[in-house]
């Protein structure tokens, strides 16, 4: 069994990915958002947030 679902937000869409579970949620999306510098946000399927980009 894997990790969560994880919704990622860009300014024109959204995609779900499912999280490999090896880590924390919030260190396995910070890591994603790292590699996809296009994202806004992602959450998880209950809408909470785990990463969200900072303004520059």
């Amino acid at each position: 069994m894997g990790g969560i679902v994880a919704i990622f937000f860009k300014e024109n869409g959204f995609y779900p990915i499912e999280f490999s579970g090896k880590k924390p949620a919030s260190e396995e999306a910070a890591d994603h958002a790292a590699l996809n510098p296009d994202i806004i946000r992602i959450e998880d399927i209950h809408s909470n947030v785990l990463w969200k980009k900072r303004l520059q």
